[in-house]
């Protein structure tokens, strides 16, 4: 039906000079951690989303929106959006507009699994895979 994630993307030539269909795009390569994948949109803005199950929705978003604002601050984030999945009454989505060597320097801090925990994290956040990136 589709390429896989890994499979180099063709794209059609645009007046800004992005590759043309005959010029594929390799997906990245850069370290991550298991749980993240970052995608790159035009103008060089990285985003990365990630699903966790939570204890609490609202003391998830008590302690996200201070103590883990904090500290994801520090570590380079510019901000993140917060859905409640409409399915899992207990899962939230974060997209976080943040690099991928922030997001590393955040996950590798010690502060950080205390401020997991506090929110009521149920298991590790888990990235969604990038399936693919189009134009419109």
């Amino acid at each position: 039906m589709g390429k896989p994630p890994d499979a180099p993307r063709i794209r059609d030539a645009q007046d800004d000079g992005t590759p043309s269909t005959k010029q594929a795009l390799k997906p990245r390569t850069r370290a991550r951690s298991p749980w993240c994948r970052d995608m790159t949109h035009k103008g060089g803005i990285e985003m990365i989303l990630a699903t966790t199950k939570v204890e609490d929705v609202e003391r998830f978003l008590d302690i996200f929106s201070t103590k883990g604002a904090e500290k994801r601050k520090q570590h380079g984030s510019k901000g993140s959006t917060v859905f409640r999945d409409p399915v899992e009454n207990d899962r939230v989505w974060v997209l976080f507009d943040w690099d991928a060597e922030g997001w590393q320097k955040f996950v590798s801090d010690p502060d950080v699994p205390a401020i997991l925990h506090e929110a009521g994290h149920i298991g590790k956040p888990q990235a969604a895979q990038l399936a693919g990136h189009y134009d419109a």
